[in-house]
C-alpha cells in the first residue's frame, strides 16, 4: 500500500505531527514514527530530511528547508496537520512511547477525543515557572493589546494540541505569525516559545483548557521524552522484555509524566 493510499484510509480523532530539521533531529524522529506505526497511527513531519522518512507509510513528509533555524516553525506543522484533521497534536521529534506499556492503553490515548480549544501537558504559574519566565514575550503581547493570565501562559511545548473552534484557530496562528516575525527579525531562533503559544492561545480568545484532557487522555505519560538510536529499536525492545521477564524491569509508573 502506498504512502498517499495509507494516509486516505486512515480515520482518527487526532493527527500527531512534529518538525524533525537537520539530519539528528530527522534520525531521532524516526524512532516516534515506528511506534506510532505500531498503533496504524499517522504523523506528520516538517523536515528537510525527507529521505529518512520513505519506508515510513504512516508517515506524511512535508518538505521544509528554512533559512533560519526557529523553534516557532512547530506553529507550521501544527498548521500543516490541521488541514488534514480537526485536532492537531504536535510532539517534540526527541520523544517515543515509553516501553511495556499494554496495548489498549495506548491505542486509547492516542484515539482520545478533545473538545475544541487549546491544550496544553502542562502550564506553569509565575511562581512555579522559575527560569521560564520571558518578560520581553508578555510585554509585546501588552504592546499588541492581548488579553492574558500571567499565571496561565507558560505553556510546556513539548506536547501540546489544538482542536478547531469556530475559526479562532486562525487568530491563534496570526498572533504566533507576529511572535516568529519579530524574533526571526533578531535572528532569535525562539526559546521562550512556550510563552509566545500561551500569549497567542489566551490572545485568540479560544477556550485554553490547560492540561485537563492531556491528562485525562494519559498522552502525557505514554510519551518519553528522550532521544533513542532508531537503528536499535528492535533490541530495545527485546532488552526491555527479558529484563521485564528477569523481574529486572519495574512496570512503567503511570502516576509520574514522561515528559
Amino acid at each position: 500500500m502506498s504512502r498517499a493510499s495509507y494516509m486516505k484510509r486512515i480515520n482518527r480523532p487526532n493527527l500527531f505531527c512534529t518538525m524533525a530539521i537537520g539530519e539528528k533531529y530527522a534520525k531521532a524522529a524516526r524512532y516516534l514514527v515506528a511506534d506510532l506505526a505500531d498503533y496504524d497511527q499517522p504523523i506528520l513531519i516538517l523536515t528537510d530530511q525527507t529521505k529518512l522518512f520513505d519506508r515510513f507509510k504512516n508517515a506524511s513528509v512535508v518538505p521544509y528547508s528554512p533559512a533560519f533555524f526557529s523553534y516557532h516553525d512547530k506553529r507550521l506543522a501544527l498548521g500543516e496537520a490541521l488541514k488534514l484533521s480537526e485536532t492537531a497534536i504536535f510532539v517534540d521529534a526527541d520523544c517515543v512511547l515509553r516501553f511495556g506499556l499494554e496495548h489498549g492503553l495506548v491505542q486509547a490515548a492516542l484515539n482520545f477525543r478533545f473538545p475544541p480549544g487549546f491544550h496544553v501537558w502542562k502550564v506553569s504559574t509565575i511562581a512555579e515557572a522559575g527560569p521560564y519566565l520571558f518578560p520581553e514575550k508578555e510585554e509585546l503581547g501588552r504592546k499588541w493589546n492581548l488579553k492574558f493570565d500571567r499565571d496561565q501562559i507558560t505553556y510546556q511545548e513539548m506536547l501540546f494540541g489544538l482542536t478547531k473552534e469556530n475559526g479562532s484557530e486562525a487568530r491563534f496562528f496570526a498572533i504566533w505569525d507576529k511572535f516568529e516575525a519579530e524574533a526571526t527579525a533578531r535572528q532569535d531562533a525562539g526559546p521562550g516559545e512556550g510563552i509566545c503559544i500561551g500569549l497567542a492561545a489566551q490572545g485568540s480568545g479560544m477556550t485554553c483548557h490547560g492540561a485537563k484532557y492531556m491528562d485525562a487522555s494519559m498522552l502525557s505519560k505514554i510519551f518519553w521524552h528522550v532521544t533513542l538510536d532508531y537503528t536499535w529499536r528492535s533490541y530495545h525492545r527485546v532488552k526491555f522484555k527479558m529484563g521485564r521477564l528477569l523481574g529486572l524491569r519495574r512496570e512503567p509508573d503511570l502516576i509520574v509524566h514522561a515528559m
